[in-house]
């Protein structure tokens, strides 16, 4: 979210955390704002988890919609078998005693293969074509909610990177303010020493110079943090 009253940008919830990234560079990088969108999309807890819940939108879908698809089925046998033909009522002594070969008993085993296919489709299923629908609007707005997701984390990069660049722009005004200030108190001590100014203008002009070096450090001190939380 982002409060148009102070410009600050504030990431909660699944947002503020990250999952380990595949391009961990071993040192130092100059990060681009183009540079930190790209790898705010590749790590960005909130981002993983709605590309997830999409993907099973997407998959719950297809289920839904393979119930409205023909059922083919396919069976394939194979079997091998032995015949007594002895036992079948075939003998030599049943054909008689003037074969010229020898009648066998037994013939195998023998190998045969049996296939079998069959297609069914449902002419009219009500609760089918309910079933694809929700599932078809629910990986739409699983869909919505993964753009919404990339849309938030590349405003939340983006306003961070800008906040950090601002204060790095407030920290180089804030150094010449010092030096100024540095200047203008030495020219005080010096214009009190010989007389020509009262001391406490001098004290006046110290106390400037630190209240702009407090604020100087408290600047650094900003940029440092805003530096461990990348980091992070």
């Amino acid at each position: 979210s982002v409060n148009t009253i102070s410009n600050q940008v504030q990431v909660q919830g699944a947002y503020s955390g990250s999952v380990p990234g595949k391009d961990v560079p071993s040192g130092s990088i100059v990060l681009t704002i183009e540079e930190a969108v790209r790898r705010g999309l590749a790590t960005n807890l909130g981002v993983v988890g709605a590309e997830a819940t999409s993907m099973q939108a997407r998959a719950q879908r297809f289920q839904a919609r393979s119930a409205l698809l023909p059922n083919v089925n396919f069976s394939v046998s194979e079997n091998a078998a032995k015949v007594n033909l002895a036992a079948q009522g075939f003998s030599a002594s049943a054909l008689g005693s003037s074969i010229p070969f020898s009648f066998p008993t037994v013939v195998g085993p023998y190998r045969y293969f049996d296939l079998h296919d069959s297609l069914q489709q449902s002419v009219l299923d009500l609760t089918a074509i309910h079933n694809f629908r929700s599932a078809n609007r629910s990986a739409e707005a699983a869909s919505l909610n993964g753009s919404q997701a990339r849309e938030e984390v590349v405003l939340s990069v983006t306003g961070v990177y800008l906040q950090l660049m601002a204060t790095v722009a407030e920290v180089e005004q804030q150094q010449v303010e010092v030096q100024y200030a540095e200047a203008t108190y030495k020219q005080a001590q010096a214009q009190s020493d010989a007389g020509n100014k009262a001391p406490i203008d001098a004290n006046r002009s110290l106390v400037e110079l630190q209240t702009d070096r407090l604020r100087l450090r408290s600047q650094r001190g900003e940029i440092g943090r805003a530096s461990c939380r990348e980091r992070v």
